[in-house]
């Protein structure tokens, strides 16, 4: 008897795990339940996108499609964009690098030289760039080519100096980087004079091509004045260090 009892349940627990629910109750010697577990079958997980026949979507349906597309394709361009300026800092970062591995290189292969090459070869590609303006004005011809071309060709030697003197202050600094606050306040003074001439011989070029006098009155407000901006550019420029050191050896001594 005991035999087929235990046969009936077995009978039962395996019915009952096939049907994906089982119990199991513990029963003492007083005739009390004391225990009793039971096991549910896993659910499948559901999707959380809704998929149903275009017919029967209804205007909130599309609503809600409409902004989940909108929130994905967000998520994606904002991803897209993390990307890309990662990658390019990382471009950034690796071409500052490799800038400075080659500027070291040039300086460390012709030392006090490199200013001088470097200027050399700046007023190569200007002389470069007049054959090619003479080129085209023979094609085309015109009053603004003839302009910049004997603009280029007539301040050639004022390149070379200007060059060699940018080139000889960026060589120094590099070298000896004690002068940096001695010598940054005149480049900085003379590299805003330099342009403010170009500028004004622009305004004359087109002066000269176009026939305009308000090109004329600018560029003959401008030339006057260069010494006087270059002199009080550097004063500035001198007074702006004096402040920031003693701002830094305040915050030393602190």
């Amino acid at each position: 008897m005991a035999g087929r009892k235990s046969a009936r349940n077995g009978r039962r627990s395996a019915a009952a795990g096939k049907s994906g629910k089982s119990k199991t109750k513990k029963i003492s010697s007083s005739g009390k339940t004391v225990k009793k577990t039971s096991f549910s079958p896993t659910k499948k997980r559901r999707s959380s996108r809704l998929k149903k026949p275009i017919s029967e979507m209804t205007d909130r349906d599309w609503k809600k499609w409409g902004k989940g597309l909108g929130d994905r394709i967000e998520r994606s361009f904002s991803q897209f964009g993390e990307e890309m300026e990662w990658h390019g800092k990382r471009i950034e970062k690796h071409g500052k690098l490799l800038e400075e591995k080659a500027m070291s290189w040039w300086y460390r292969t012709f030392g006090s030289l490199a200013p001088l090459i470097e200027s050399i070869f700046s007023v190569v590609c200007i002389w470069i760039a007049v054959l090619v303006i003479n080129f085209l004005n023979v094609l085309l011809p015109g009053v603004l080519l003839t302009e910049i071309s004997s603009f280029l060709s007539s301040h050639i030697g004022f390149f070379f100096s200007i060059s060699l003197f940018f080139n000889s202050i960026k060589y120094i600094i590099r070298i000896y980087k004690r002068t940096y606050w001695v010598l940054k306040p005149i480049d900085f003074a003379a590299k805003v004079t330099v342009f403010l001439w170009g500028l004004a011989w622009a305004f004359l070029i087109i002066n000269h091509s176009t026939g305009i006098a308000l090109f004329s009155t600018m560029s003959g407000m401008i030339f006057p004045r260069l010494y006087l901006v270059l002199i009080l550019l550097a004063v500035l420029s001198y007074v702006a260090v004096i402040i920031l050191h003693s701002l830094i050896d305040r915050r030393a001594l602190k």
